[in-house]
């Protein structure tokens, strides 16, 4: 009696279970192998095989030589092993943008973006909500 209740807990179960990889890693997978490239062909590499698109100061990054080797894993996790030791910051936007430089990257608006200031720096005030 019980029997075709079971079975599609246990059908739906499964299907959950088998798609909760894909919900815990976002983005794209990568590979590549590069010895001693210069960063600029890393870059078109990259954009070559995925929809990812790099943002970067081209004079001063795009012959400083890259070394790595990685399959199939998210650019994230590529990015966050191999930036810090060449010395440089990421973000990844919604839109798959990769911006990268050599000063640490924050996304959106820094905090006192709207503070007016008058004077030196420490005398900033807040300016008055407007209401249209």
């Amino acid at each position: 009696m019980y029997k075709p209740a079971y079975r599609l807990l246990l059908c739906s179960l499964l299907l959950i279970l088998g798609t909760a990889d894909g919900w815990t890693q976002t983005g794209q997978k990568v590979s590549g192998s590069f010895s001693g490239q210069p960063f600029r062909q890393f870059v078109q590499t990259l954009e070559g095989s995925s929809p990812y698109r790099f943002y970067y100061d081209e004079q001063e990054l795009d012959t400083l030589p890259v070394t790595a080797a990685f399959r199939d894993e998210p650019l994230a996790a590529v990015l966050k092993n191999l930036l810090p030791s060449l010395g440089l910051h990421f973000y990844i936007d919604a839109s798959d943008r990769v911006y990268i430089s050599r000063q640490p990257l924050q996304p959106g608006l820094a905090a006192d973006y709207f503070v007016r200031r008058s004077g030196p720096a420490d005398t900033a005030r807040a300016l008055p909500d407007v209401a249209e």
